[in-house]
């Protein structure tokens, strides 16, 4: 399979309700740091990265492995259509701050 184009994942991550991010222990993960410059939020296993750089219940959700609970925080964005824009707008402002500056 094809990877997506940088337009084709803008668009994606930018329409969706939230982004799911579920590699355990992963160091990093640029994921959870781009969908939030979308302004969308973050679903995200609760280690590694994602414990850094999502805030619980402001800029997405952090999970454990149970499925139940993704399940719970999906249904708690859609219940809701505000909550994902509400979210998004501190996702951007969480994406700038976390994100290095440029040095000129």
């Amino acid at each position: 399979m094809r990877s997506f184009s940088d337009s084709e994942k803008a668009s994606l991550i930018s329409t969706a309700a939230a982004v799911l991010y579920t590699p355990e222990g992963e160091h990093f993960g640029i994921v959870p740091i781009e969908a939030m410059a979308y302004q969308t939020p973050v679903i995200a296993i609760n280690s590694g990265g994602p414990k850094e750089t999502v805030e619980h219940k402001e800029t997405g959700f952090l999970c454990s492995t149970d499925a139940t609970e993704w399940a719970r925080y999906m249904m708690e964005l859609m219940k809701d259509p505000s909550k994902p824009d509400t979210m998004g707008i501190a996702t951007l402002y969480e994406s700038k701050r976390k994100t290095p500056k440029k040095k000129d």
